[in-house]
C-alpha cells in the first residue's frame, strides 16, 4: 500500500519548502530504508495529540483532524460530515460568528478550509507568523464553540445536496457510488447521499455528533511554524484546554458480512443507463485493512496489474495492444478497518463486453500464474525508487506522523516499508491475489441503453434505477 493511499486525514503540503528524507541501506535487504526527520510530539492534558515541526519561513500552518468522517455514515445519515464541514465555515463560532472566521483570516492574508474525508473532518489554517495567536484562537473557538444554527445547517444541507447531484453527472462518479453501495450495503463506503438522508439532518443532530467526537483522544493536530516551539506549546495548551477528555472513536465495519455476500453479488453485472458515448466499467472487491501484513504483496500485485500506468498489464492489453480504452487502471486503498480494490476502464459502448472480459482474464491470470521475474523487478524497483518523493515536503512528513498515530502503526513502519516491498516474491503475489479475488468482483457498468443486452453474455444483468 502506497503512503498517499494510507492517509485518512486530508493533509496537503503544509509548506512549500523542501526538507531532507534520508535513505540508508538496510543490511541484507538489498533495498533502502527511510530515516524519518524528527518531529516533536506531545499529548495535552485532555488527550489532544500535537505534532510540530520548525519552519524557517515566517508563517504558521495548522491542520486539525477530528476522527469523524464519511465511513461513520449510513444510508440514513449520508452527507452529514459534509454538512458539518460546510456549516463550520458558514456559521462560525461563538467568538467569530457567521463569515467572520473567513473574513478575519483573509484580512491577514491567510486562508482557512474545512473538509470532510472518509475517516475525518479536517480544518486547515495558514497565516503569517505574526498572526499565529489569532489562528490558534479561531481554531480553538471553532472546536469548542461552533454555531450550528438551524438556518446555517439548512443552507449547508441544500448546498451539499446540489453539489452531490452535479457530481453524479459524471458517469465515473456515478458508477463508483453504485459499486460502493452494492458492496458495502449502504454503510460506510456505501453510504450515498440522498434527498432523504440530507433532509434528516438537523442542527440538533450536528451538535450531538460534534460534542461526542470533538474530545481529546479524537483530535490530532499538526503545526509547522517559525514561532519558537515553547510559544507554540503555550498556544496549544491555552487554545485547546476547553476540549473535553475522551478516547479515540472509530467507525464500525462488518467486513465479514461484506465478504460473505461477494460470491453471490459477483455473478451480477449492475447496469446504469446513460447517454454518454463511452461506457464506464468499474470492478471492485473489499481489500484488507491497513494492519494486514500481506498488503505489501497486494501493492506490488496491483502495480503489475493496473497501478503501474503504461507498464501495467491492463494498460498494455487493453489500450496499447487493442486500442479499446484511453483510461484503464487499478488501485487499492487500505484504511483502519476496511479497504477497497478498484479496476476502472472507459471504452466505446459496443466494446464494453470485450473490455470486461479482458479485465476478468487479467485478474484471473495474476491469481493463477506467477508474475515474471522482469515484471516483479520492475514493479518493486518502481515503488521503492519513487518512495523518496513521497516525503519531499514538510507537510508530507507531518502527514506520515498523522498516519502512524491514527492507525496505530509501528514507529518503524516507514523506515521498513521499502524493505518489505523488496521482500515480496511471486509466490506472495499468487497467495494474496488469490485471497483478494477469491469471491469474485462486483461489476458496475454505466453505458447507453441497449448495452445491457450484450452484457447478458457475461453475467446476470441487474438494472439499477436509483438516482446516484
Amino acid at each position: 500500500m502506497r503512503f498517499e493511499r494510507l492517509i485518512p486525514i486530508k493533509v496537503y503540503a503544509l509548506l512549500t519548502v523542501f526538507c531532507c528524507a534520508f535513505f540508508l541501506p538496510h543490511a541484507g535487504s538489498g533495498s533502502a530504508g527511510l530515516i524519518m526527520p524528527e518531529v516533536q510530539s506531545r499529548s495535552l492534558d485532555n488527550g489532544v495529540k500535537v505534532f510540530t515541526i520548525n519552519d524557517e519561513i515566517p508563517r504558521t500552518e495548522i491542520v486539525v483532524s477530528i476522527s469523524y468522517g464519511k465511513l461513520f455514515e449510513d444510508m440514513n445519515s449520508a452527507g452529514i460530515c459534509d454538512v458539518i464541514a460546510n456549516t463550520l465555515l458558514l456559521a462560525g463560532s461563538a467568538k467569530y460568528p457567521g463569515d467572520s472566521v473567513i473574513s478575519t483570516i483573509e484580512s491577514t492574508g491567510g486562508s482557512i478550509s474545512v473538509s470532510a474525508g472518509w475517516e475525518s473532518i479536517t480544518i486547515e489554517l495558514r497565516v503569517l507568523a505574526r498572526h499565529t495567536a489569532l489562528a490558534f484562537d479561531i481554531i480553538g473557538d471553532l472546536l469548542v464553540n461552533p454555531v450550528f444554527s438551524r438556518e446555517a445547517v439548512e443552507q449547508s444541507a441544500g448546498f451539499v445536496y446540489e453539489k452531490h447531484c452535479r457530481k453524479m453527472d459524471d458517469p465515473a462518479v456515478k458508477g463508483m457510488a453504485c459499486l460502493r453501495s452494492v458492496m458495502f450495503n449502504g454503510k460506510g463506503y456505501g453510504a450515498n447521499i440522498s434527498k432523504q438522508s440530507i433532509s434528516s439532518i438537523t442542527a440538533g443532530s450536528l451538535r450531538k455528533i460534534w460534542a461526542r467526537h470533538t474530545t481529546g483522544g479524537n483530535i490530532i493536530i499538526s503545526v509547522s511554524s517559525s514561532i519558537d516551539s515553547a510559544d507554540i506549546n503555550d498556544l496549544c495548551r491555552n487554545s485547546f484546554k476547553g476540549i473535553k477528555s475522551g478516547t479515540r472513536q472509530y467507525y464500525s465495519s462488518d467486513t465479514q458480512a461484506v465478504i460473505s455476500q461477494m460470491a453471490e453479488k459477483s455473478r451480477n453485472i449492475y447496469f446504469i443507463s446513460s447517454d454518454f458515448d463511452q461506457a464506464t466499467i468499474i470492478c471492485g472487491a473489499p481489500a484488507p485493512d491497513v494492519s494486514y501484513k500481506g498488503n505489501y504483496a497486494i501493492e506490488v500485485m496491483n502495480y503489475i496489474l493496473g497501478g503501474g500506468s503504461f507498464g501495467s498489464r491492463l494498460m498494455t492489453e487493453i489500450r496499447e495492444k487493442r486500442g479499446l480504452a484511453y483510461s484503464v487502471f487499478s488501485f487499492v486503498a487500505s484504511r483502519y478497518k476496511t479497504g477497497l480494490f478498484i479496476c476502472f476502464a472507459q471504452t466505446r459502448n459496443e466494446e464494453t463486453g470485450n473490455v470486461l472480459s479482458l479485465i476478468d482474464a487479467n485478474i484471473r491470470r495474476i491469481c493463477q500464474e506467477p508474475v515474471s521475474g522482469e515484471e516483479l523487478h520492475w514493479a518493486k524497483n518502481s515503488i521503492i525508487n519513487s518512495y523518496v518523493f513521497t516525503f519531499s515536503k514538510v507537510g508530507q512528513i507531518l502527514a506520515a506522523y498523522f498516519t502512524m498515530e491514527y492507525y496505530g502503526l509501528d514507529s518503524d513502519y516507514y523506515s521498513e516499508y521499502t524493505s518489505n516491498i523488496a521482500a515480496v516474491s511471486d509466490r506472495d503475489i499468487l497467495k494474496e491475489g488469490g485471497k483478494l479475488f477469491a469471491d469474485g468482483l462486483i461489476t458496475v457498468v454505466v453505458g447507453k441503453k441497449g448495452t445491457e443486452k450484450d452484457l447478458s453474455r457475461y453475467g446476470n444483468v441487474v438494472i439499477i434505477e436509483e438516482k446516484y
